[in-house]
């Protein structure tokens, strides 16, 4: 998967399940919003902070069990502050529900799917 390389950094969030499989990203994205009110805050506020300070969202179901949200941005230090899906209070509902999320800031010139 290629990124977009108008933007110099991307945040990655990675929302997994190896217990359903999904064949497009509005079922998954609604299906993450359907496990508790606070992912729905959580993926809404975190776009917002993005898109405010001229960055850009995108989502992408990478594949049957993954779906990555990436926010762009131009300046490292706004992404850092908006990483932390992993400490935040939606994992817990997520892992009930059996699902994942992990997070990774990386350069869009630098970064390779391998």
């Amino acid at each position: 998967m290629r990124l977009r390389t108008d933007f110099k950094y991307a945040l990655i969030d990675e929302y997994y399940t190896y217990w359903d499989a999904f064949d497009n990203l509005p079922e998954f994205y609604s299906t993450l919003h359907a496990v508790d009110e606070t992912v729905f805050k959580y993926t809404i506020s975190k776009t917002e902070k993005c898109t405010a300070t001229t960055g850009c969202v995108q989502r992408k179901l990478y594949s049957q069990n993954e779906m990555w949200i990436v926010y762009y941005h131009n300046d490292r230090k706004v992404l850092e502050v908006i990483d932390n899906a992993s400490s935040s209070e939606m994992v817990e509902p997520l892992a009930d529900k059996r699902f994942g999320v992990r997070s990774t800031i990386v350069e869009t010139d630098q970064f390779q799917l391998t």
